[in-house]
């Protein structure tokens, strides 16, 4: 029993990144239209759309960061 009862682990990997502030109000906005039946303008898509890649974006380059602190071979589609 003693085994299973483990202290708190602390994992240092590295200074957290920093990224621009994306408003994704836009999502929720065109995703609640959608739940109702009703169409989004085309400039709500657009803006959709645009936050859609921008956070993609910043994902990859989490991907990237983490992909940088695993051996070579496990790297995947991230390895530079």
């Amino acid at each position: 029993k003693a085994a299973t009862k483990k202290g708190p682990a602390i994992y240092h990997i590295g200074q957290a990144p920093e990224f621009a502030h994306i408003d994704v109000s836009i999502i929720e906005t065109v995703l609640r239209k959608r739940e109702r039946g009703e169409k989004a303008s085309r400039e709500e898509i657009q803006q959709f759309h645009e936050v859609h890649v921008e956070l993609r974006k910043q994902s990859d380059e989490v991907a990237k960061i983490i992909a940088s602190m695993l051996p070579e071979k496990q790297r995947g589609a991230y390895a530079e």
